[in-house]
């Protein structure tokens, strides 16, 4: 099979780093592949593709003649039979591809890695109408809202008819996608998990080499990742668990607003990492903390778990309970969001260290369903499927 990943740029997140393994797997299985990047980015992805896969850089992410005729030519010089198109929402991708393919047969896969009904924008504006008790701007920022989820839903939709077929994370988001595209009845539409992408060989699970530190790993953003919140919570017991620390690794906008604010919370335990390879922290932490408003399927938990990390996750995504058995193998806080509940799921695992193991475990076990081997078999139905249509 000839199959090219259609990309924003290399940047360094989740949604690329996804691609490189999939890429990686689907080249180990003989078949071959290409990478199509509207721009370089950061190009942090670049060197985690098997040498054996071609990589092209388009003229900026933008619908132009430039990325349509080069398009054009990687689809016909490598005879690409199925594209997947990692960014199913805007419209810039699938616009091009429709042009591109003029004349020849291929197939394309679009790929939503959210919750059909949540995305930054409509979040911003959301966060925005909670914090103003002024009632005309509450009505324009509404409407503003309206207005986003209206043009966001009309190109979901678009974006949905122009492909063969449109995957999203979990079948728990079928219905969010129902309401949010106003389309009864998705005949096109297929549940596809990503692959837990860091390699966890050689790792044996012994608690004794779990040290007594909480993780957040992720982009530092406070729209959507609300990383203040773990901060916050943090804040509040420090000085009674003298012996744990907070260790937050990544980078992001609100990285100078996160540092502020641990400054002014006067506390000694908590360490900004910046961009790190995750394994480390993931061999020696014993709990992960995710406090997000949104998420699509967070490949951090089930990374985290594989290494006999426990997870502390607000539920404020339904995919959560494909990830996490709440109180088995992790604990998932209830919505709407309460920093109190944040604590005591915290207090709850730093006070047991047999519940920890237990769960650390019963972790292991449970992410086996995400591995790349399981997950690969998957896609392969879906590579069959769409070339029946």
């Amino acid at each position: 099979m000839n199959i090219l990943f259609l990309l924003k740029t290399l940047d360094a997140g989740g949604l690329e780093v996804v691609t490189s393994v999939l890429a990686n797997c689907f080249v180990g299985e003989k078949h071959n592949v290409c990478i199509f990047a509207f721009s370089t980015g950061s190009g942090y992805v670049r060197p985690l593709f098997d040498n054996r896969i071609d990589v092209f850089i388009g003229n900026g992410f933008e619908y132009n003649s430039e990325n349509i005729s080069l398009l054009h030519k990687i689809l016909y010089d490598n005879q690409i039979e199925i594209v997947i198109n990692q960014w199913g929402l805007p419209l810039i991708p699938i616009r091009i591809f429709e042009k591109a393919k003029k004349g020849l047969v291929v197939k394309i896969i679009s790929f939503y890695h959210n919750d059909p009904i949540r995305n930054g924008r409509i979040q911003n504006v959301d966060n925005q109408i909670n914090s103003t008790s002024n009632w005309i701007k509450k009505v324009c920022l509404k409407l503003k809202r309206f207005t986003f989820r209206f043009v966001t839903g009309y190109a979901m939709r678009y974006v949905y008819n122009k492909s063969d077929l449109y995957a999203i994370l979990s079948q728990r988001y079928v219905e969010n996608f129902k309401i949010f595209t106003g389309i009864k009845s998705p005949t096109k539409l297929v549940v596809q998990s990503n692959p837990i992408t860091i390699d966890n060989s050689g790792f044996i699970y012994n608690q004794n080499n779990k040290q007594r530190e909480i993780v957040y790993i992720g982009r530092l953003d406070n729209t959507q990742k609300c990383v203040y919140r773990i901060i916050e919570a943090w804040s509040k017991i420090e000085k009674q668990y003298s012996d744990w620390r907070l260790t937050i690794v990544g980078d992001g906008k609100d990285r100078v607003y996160l540092e502020k604010q641990t400054k002014n919370f006067g506390l000694v335990r908590v360490f900004f990492e910046g961009i790190q390879q995750p394994r480390p922290y993931y061999e020696r932490a014993s709990i992960l903390l995710l406090t997000s408003d949104f998420e699509g399927f967070p490949l951090v938990l089930a990374e985290a778990m594989s290494f006999g990390v426990v997870p502390i996750v607000y539920g404020s995504f339904s995919a959560v309970y494909d990830i996490i058995d709440n109180g088995t193998n992790g604990l998932i806080s209830s919505m709407p969001y309460c920093a109190n509940n944040t604590i005591k799921c915290l207090q709850t695992l730093m006070d047991n260290k047999q519940l920890r193991n237990q769960m650390a475990i019963a972790g292991i076990q449970k992410v086996e369903l995400f591995s790349i081997k399981t997950i690969y078999g998957q896609w392969y139905k879906l590579f069959d499927m769409i070339i029946t249509i």
